[in-house]
């Protein structure tokens, strides 16, 4: 996929449209999706049974649409912002529904009290995915640091 595309159209657009985009926000998301996934995979490779880009596991997208469904406004957001009529209860939604997925990546760290990092601050979002997102995972300040600079930078991929 490519990612200066999927940084626009999907990330940026539907962050703007659900009224959650800033540039840190829009960093942090692509930067998951390009460490999860690669903006790849669409089911956890091997055994696991994490779904769509940002690898969302069933147990977690429960818990998260528990925490939306509590909030009129972010429900309606997120309807708005993805053309839909209901919140789907099924997981694999995440697999088919980009700017959905990219909504529901947005509200694992909306529920983080710590503020999030700078835009620039490679360092920073690496850290904050590891301890929000993928705590307890395969992630690594070695390993995913790179792809949050690069994201950072906003370099062309």
């Amino acid at each position: 996929m490519n990612v200066d595309h999927f940084r626009k159209y999907i990330v940026r657009d539907s962050l703007k449209a659900a009224k959650w985009w800033s540039p840190a926000v829009e960093n942090i998301i692509l930067g998951t999706g390009l460490v999860e996934s690669n903006l790849e995979n669409l089911i956890q490779i091997g055994c696991g049974v994490a779904r769509g880009i940002y690898q969302i596991e069933p147990r977690s997208y429960a818990d998260v649409l528990t925490y939306i469904k509590r909030d009129p406004d972010k429900v309606s957001n997120i309807l708005t912002s993805c053309s839909m009529t209901s919140l789907p209860e099924d997981v694999n939604a995440v697999i088919w529904n980009l700017r959905y997925a990219t909504l529901i990546t947005r509200m694992f760290y909306y529920r983080v009290p710590e503020a999030l990092p700078k835009s620039d601050d490679a360092i920073g979002l690496t850290q904050y995915y590891i301890q929000h997102y993928n705590c307890g995972g395969k992630a690594t300040i070695e390993r995913d640091l790179p792809i949050f600079k690069q994201v950072c930078e906003n370099k062309e991929w």
